[in-house]
């Protein structure tokens, strides 16, 4: 009898540890949860850090309902929410991202238009990051280049309307390039020169709004030859054209501060990869404020991606120089 009690309960146990194993997980658990996103970064001054991310916020960063804000005397931070509204908050403060109370409190700024806020917080693809602006050692030797560096139409960009020409930066001592055109896996284009630039064909239809492609560019060396990054590239189809347009002139109409303005045109283009037109914003920015410390570091991220590295670089540089 006590071994088949011993037996029995023995095997009571196994069927509650099995039993056990197999009940679903808790539906709160860490994995399952999700942060509701409520608020993006558009701008901040002095020391402004994130909690419980311990980082410095960034243009354009997402905030979500785990997230709090902590500004420092003499610090601000300028928020969208995800009702539009615009909003700053001045130091010294604590700004809880899930708290609704911050934003009747905080200095509101404006208000976006539906469409515009719907734009500002759809779900896309996530933007590669500059990389000189990510870096904490920015003593990088200049160095002579050792292939051709993609200018213009920048890599991973969008365009307002198809470009004319290609731009690249040469390679001392380089006679001649080698430029291909590239779309829907074919070649549709190609041309010697011994420039840093070449116009491209007035044919109809050579590039096409909606489409993506490629190009590269080749500087022939003796009997070889040196390959450039392989850039690609889109022109607005007409329906996102309008878009971005319409976008634009909301925040033109609606927004009467002139560096929020810029700020927010830039949030917009920066979305749709349109970094030829955010450039402009920015340099608009440093022509009205040069110690503008935020216009410079916006122009350094699109000159980088623009492919002019070594004037981001020196941007990069004054920025983080004492």
């Amino acid at each position: 009898m006590t071994g088949c009690g011993f037996l029995n309960s023995t095997r009571l146990v196994a069927l509650l540890y099995v039993g056990l194993c197999l009940l679903p997980a808790r539906v709160d658990s860490v994995e399952a949860r999700q942060d509701t996103v409520l608020a993006q970064i558009l701008e901040y001054t002095g020391s402004v850090w994130l909690h419980p991310r311990k980082v410095a916020p960034t243009f354009g960063q997402v905030l979500t309902s785990s997230d709090t804000v902590n500004v420092a005397s003499a610090g601000s931070v300028t928020l969208v929410w995800t009702d539009g509204s615009v909003s700053k908050v001045v130091g010294p403060a604590q700004v809880s991202i899930s708290g609704t109370k911050v934003q009747t409190e905080a200095n509101l700024m404006g208000k976006l238009t539906t469409a515009l806020r719907n734009f500002c917080f759809s779900k896309t693809t996530p933007m590669e990051e500059a990389v000189l602006g990510v870096r904490g050692n920015l003593n990088i030797p200049p160095g002579p280049m050792r292939v051709p560096r993609i200018v213009f139409p920048p890599s991973n960009s969008c365009l307002v309307d198809a470009p004319t020409e290609l731009v690249w930066q040469p390679i001392t001592d380089v006679v001649t390039y080698s430029v291909s055109l590239y779309g829907s896996g074919k070649l549709l284009w190609q041309s010697k020169t011994s420039e840093a630039s070449v116009k491209l064909p007035a044919e109809d239809n050579l590039i096409r709004p909606g489409y993506t492609y490629l190009w590269v560019v080749d500087a022939e060396v003796g009997d070889g030859r040196l390959r450039s990054e392989q850039a690609t590239f889109s022109v607005l189809n007409g329906a996102m054209s309008s878009e971005a347009t319409r976008h634009l002139s909301d925040i033109d109409q609606s927004v009467s501060d002139m560096r929020l303005r810029h700020l927010l045109r830039i949030l917009v283009l920066r979305k749709h990869k349109l970094y030829v037109e955010a450039y402009r914003d920015a340099q608009a920015m440093l022509d009205a404020d040069p110690s503008d410390h935020l216009a410079v570091q916006l122009k350094a991220e699109f000159l980088e991606r623009m492919g002019l590295i070594d004037e981001a670089l020196e941007l990069y540089k004054s920025i983080s120089a004492p």
